[in-house]
């Protein structure tokens, strides 16, 4: 993977928001596999993500937006996807990475975040097993019920 400075993402995400009416704020949150910042839009606070070249596929961050939004038109507290002012979810930026932004949840943060994460939402609990933290597994399932804002660990 090649890392991308903080100041080079910044620069990229100051670029794309416009895509989204711009931003009277962004803020660095995690320059991992992603670089994820927090956007102050006029519609309300915002994550922008920008996606690691060449790790999703445009198809799969589609199908994970749409998966988002179609658990949130079900009612479960999660991230909406905000459509850009041309209605798509997914935007480029000007060096051609990859780019989209989800409604801010309030909510618990999760006890052990990771990568390489999967979730499966049954009723109100939403299950997320194991997945690393840099090359350490984590052993734990991760259980975050959506009507007490609250994580437990199994």
């Amino acid at each position: 993977m090649t890392e991308t400075s903080d100041s080079d993402v910044a620069a990229e995400a100051a670029g794309v928001v416009r895509h989204w009416g711009g931003a009277q704020g962004l803020r660095l949150l995690r320059n991992r596999e992603n670089a994820v910042f927090e956007a102050r839009l006029a519609a309300g606070r915002a994550a922008l993500r920008l996606h690691r070249a060449g790790y999703q596929t445009l198809a799969a961050i589609r199908s994970e937006l749409w998966w988002c939004e179609a658990l949130a038109d079900a009612g479960v507290a999660v991230p909406r996807p905000l459509p850009d002012a041309g209605g798509n979810l997914v935007s480029a930026t000007d060096r051609g990475r990859l780019a989209s932004m989800i409604a801010w949840v309030e909510g618990e943060a999760m006890p052990t975040p990771g990568s390489n994460l999967c979730a499966a939402a049954i009723g109100t609990l939403i299950y997320v097993p194991g997945g690393y933290t840099g090359a350490v597994a984590i052993p734990d399932l991760q259980v975050y019920d959506t009507v007490a804002d609250a994580w437990s660990v199994v």
